[in-house]
């Protein structure tokens, strides 16, 4: 398993390069901020007009 601090790493790198299940580790550390639930939120909108 790849630990936090790496994915996080990876993240600051490459933002458009992390799978899934990467994130949500890294969100399982705590409690979102509310501006990050805003950007999840707007980044499923824009997934889902994009797929229809």
């Amino acid at each position: 398993m790849t630990a936090t601090s790496e994915i996080l790493a990876r993240m600051k790198r490459n933002p458009s390069g992390i799978r899934f299940r990467d994130l949500c580790k890294v969100c399982d550390r705590g409690k979102a901020k509310p501006y990050q639930v805003r950007q999840v939120l707007q980044a499923i909108r824009r997934l889902e007009e994009a797929n229809g």
